[in-house]
């Protein structure tokens, strides 16, 4: 997935976004996310990160981490 500065998400979720800095909540259509300050445990060495984690409409899990710009 990609944010992009014109508040439009791309990829496996899409829609417009919006991020609620006060209750670190990114939203994306439907979708609600929070996000945390987290590690990258794949990179050599570990990085700080952000991270996020919620539930689609559905229940189904939705986690991801930042991992570049682009």
């Amino acid at each position: 997935m990609i944010l992009q500065s014109d508040r439009i998400a791309t990829g496996d979720f899409s829609g417009s976004w919006s991020l609620d800095q006060n209750k670190q909540t990114l939203h994306i259509g439907n979708l609600e996310v929070i996000i945390q300050k987290g590690y990258n445990w794949e990179s050599s060495p570990r990085q700080s990160t952000l991270v996020l984690s919620g539930f689609t409409s559905s229940k189904q899990p939705v986690w991801g981490k930042k991992v570049r710009a682009q």
